[in-house]
């Protein structure tokens, strides 16, 4: 067990809050296994442990004549997915928020953001983050938000002791 003192009830309480108002749907925390590292690609530091967040998409609003999600032949289904903007940058500006509200509150602590990221797999760490489990249909499937999620989390240097991690998990 590390000596790492861990999160307090409040301080939690507190993430939680924050990572709503960034924009957040769920939040869930993470060891990073031992063997990515994140090193090699982009932070001076390895990252110890993962924010993890799930944004639902903004359902489009829908034209005078019904055009998105319409059940009309003639138009076709369009997936809501597909209508929004690049969920790239609309999660990454909410990790960006949230990453910076780290850093002010943990001014030691690096951080990185990613979505999409080569460098591993987002399911899985939602997963680790206990946000959920993986379906059938091999997408994350939270307990209350479904599969409609965009999945996107940040690399920190804090110890996973610190969110009450005891060890590195294994990947599922």
């Amino acid at each position: 067990m590390s000596n790492v003192n861990r999160i307090q009830p409040n301080m939690r309480e507190m993430l939680i809050e924050q990572s709503l108002a960034c924009g957040f749907d769920a939040i869930g925390f993470a060891s990073v296994p031992q063997d990515i590292d994140f090193a090699l690609f982009d932070s001076i530091q390895p990252f110890r442990s993962a924010i993890v967040g799930l944004f639902r998409p903004h359902l489009p609003a829908q034209d005078n004549q019904g055009m998105v999600g319409s059940t009309d032949e003639a138009y076709g289904q369009i997936s809501v997915m597909a209508c929004e903007r690049d969920y790239h940058r609309y999660v990454r500006e909410r990790l960006e928020r949230f990453s910076n509200f780290l850093q002010d509150t943990w001014p030691q602590c690096v951080c990185g953001i990613y979505t999409d990221s080569p460098y591993f797999n987002d399911k899985t760490f939602a997963v680790m983050a206990g946000l959920g489990h993986i379906g059938a249909n091999s997408l994350l499937i939270h307990p209350t938000l479904g599969s409609r999620v965009f999945i996107g989390y940040i690399g920190t240097t804090i110890d996973p002791h610190y969110w009450g991690i005891e060890a590195p998990l294994a990947k599922p």
